[in-house]
């Protein structure tokens, strides 16, 4: 969990630059799109959905996960449309959460605590029924070590029963999912419904652990388990071997537990469901998560992409120096000791300012073009990186290595030709004191000569380098570098973590 932890704090970083720079570029629903995946990134907590038909045992199998018999209301006939969660916390805790009457909207109830006995009396139809107490969810908090992970258990109503609510407020929940535990019978055996409803599922939240309940009501449980898991390889597409398919009783662990009996206690299936959920769930979760924000960040690159390759052409071409151009009169009116200029010399400077900077944009682009191309080989090979965190640091510094040679070169283009443009009509430096370092630095491959004070030709430098970087270029650079990942990444790393 280390090496996630520190991947996911630099996309969590760099994916907020790129955000920031695109806010008023990109379209207002990628945007926001963007805004919800940095913040469900932000989230450690994960969410997984216990769900399936009616009375197939969900809530006798969250008793039994966290040996808390009675705690998750059973044995009733119709569950209400309420959601039960829990989540770690320091000491037992039950909050019930309400909704607003409909004839006052805005009059929000406060949430109640209550005992955990009392469950019961807000999430079911016997002791609430047609909800009549508005309960929206009841938010339950044990010590429990296999939840300081981050996962929340979430007990949904079944679907298929008489109250069409059920199914409503149950697809509601997968919605926000980063996993499912799908609950099968062993007994029932997988029907059309619970297929579609599950491919439905599968399709918004492809991380699944599909637990068969009642194996100790079969006389073969391994082969309910088996034709469970070949339906389920044959909906999904996928070999039964790349499918978590866990054959569980509930009695079985219950009398393991009161007989301290190891056997009996694998034969109940439980040790492995539960090396499924507390030892691998969370860093699999975590790794869809930072996968999926990759793929929004990647989005949002591809979005940025043309406009500015668009930009990048336009600077090449020979039409780029019109711009320049208009930049350049208001150099010539400010300068009025350069008064030796005339139009001519202008288009003319133009162009050598246009042949200055055109190698230097071609050389960024370049570089870019090479990162992205080694980013993306490198996260699409069959196996994970061996570093994720150390690849995506160094892939945030050369993109700031380049972009900052590519800033360096552009300004030192800059300063050479105003220089050659400023000796050549007449401006001599006061004295060598002028020049830092010597007569001559070097910037890049460009060799220039550097004047700085507050000499007539430090303000044509300073203004005319000025021109070059807000006209464009710099805006190109500085967009480019916030990208830093390029094409690939997002489905790479999420199918590197997958189980």
């Amino acid at each position: 969990m280390n090496q996630l932890s520190e991947l996911r704090k630099a996309v969590l970083s760099g994916f907020r630059a790129v955000i920031d720079i695109t806010e008023r570029s990109a379209p207002a629903p990628l945007f926001e799109a963007a805004e919800q995946a940095w913040h469900r990134l932000s989230d450690e907590r994960y969410r997984v959905v216990v769900c399936g038909e009616f009375k197939r045992g969900k809530s006798t199998l969250l008793n039994a996960l966290v040996d808390r018999s009675g705690l998750f209301p059973v044995d009733v006939q119709i569950a209400t449309s309420v959601v039960v969660e829990l989540s770690y916390a320091p000491v037992e805790v039950a909050v019930v959460h309400f909704a607003a009457p409909e004839n006052r909207p805005d009059d929000m109830p406060p949430p109640r605590e209550i005992p955990l006995s009392a469950i019961a009396d807000y999430a079911t139809e016997q002791g609430n029924p047609f909800n009549e107490k508005n309960v929206t969810r009841i938010a339950v908090g044990l010590p429990l070590d296999g939840l300081k992970q981050g996962l929340v258990l979430v007990d949904t109503p079944g679907i298929g029963s008489m109250n069409p609510a059920h199914g409503v407020v149950t697809r509601s929940e997968i919605l926000a999912a980063d996993a499912l535990i799908f609950v099968a019978s062993a007994q029932e055996g997988l029907s059309t419904n619970e297929l579609d409803f599950l491919a439905d599922a599968i399709d918004v939240c492809p991380t699944v652990i599909t637990a068969v309940t009642f194996v100790d009501m079969v006389v073969d449980p391994a082969q309910a388990v088996a034709e469970a898991a070949a339906k389920i390889a044959k909906l999904v597409d996928r070999p039964v071997e790349e499918l978590t398919v866990v054959g569980v009783s509930a009695p079985r662990k219950h009398d393991a537990a009161e007989d301290e009996d190891a056997d009996l206690l694998t034969e109940s299936g439980f040790p492995l469901l539960e090396r499924e959920l507390w030892d691998g769930l969370a860093a699999t979760c975590g790794r869809v998560r930072v996968g999926a924000a990759l793929d929004t960040w990647l989005e949002l690159v591809e979005t940025l992409r043309q406009p500015l390759a668009d930009q990048i052409a336009a600077l090449r071409a020979e039409e780029s120096s019109a711009g320049i151009r208009d930049q350049l009169d208001q150099i010539k009116e400010e300068l009025a000791a350069l008064d030796r200029a005339v139009p001519t010399e202008a288009a003319e400077l133009a162009n050598r300012f246009d042949r200055a900077t055109r190698p230097v944009l071609e050389r960024m682009a370049d570089d870019f073009d090479t990162l992205g191309e080694g980013f993306r080989d490198t996260l699409n090979r069959p196996t994970a990186p061996d570093d994720p965190p150390r690849l995506a640091k160094d892939t945030i510094s050369l993109t700031v290595d380049i972009a900052d040679r590519a800033s360096r070169e552009l300004r030192a283009a800059a300063v050479a030709v105003a220089l050659e443009y400023g000796l050549g009509n007449g401006y001599t430096p006061a004295a060598e004191d002028d020049v830092p370092g010597g007569p001559r630095g070097t910037t890049g491959e460009l060799t220039i000569r550097t004047l700085t004070g507050g000499s007539v030709f430090s303000r044509l430098r300073t203004r005319f380098a000025g021109v070059m970087i807000g006209g464009g270029a710099g805006a190109a650079i500085g967009a480019i570098a916030g990208t830093v990942v390029l094409p690939g990444p997002g489905t790479a790393l999420g199918a590197a973590g997958a189980r």
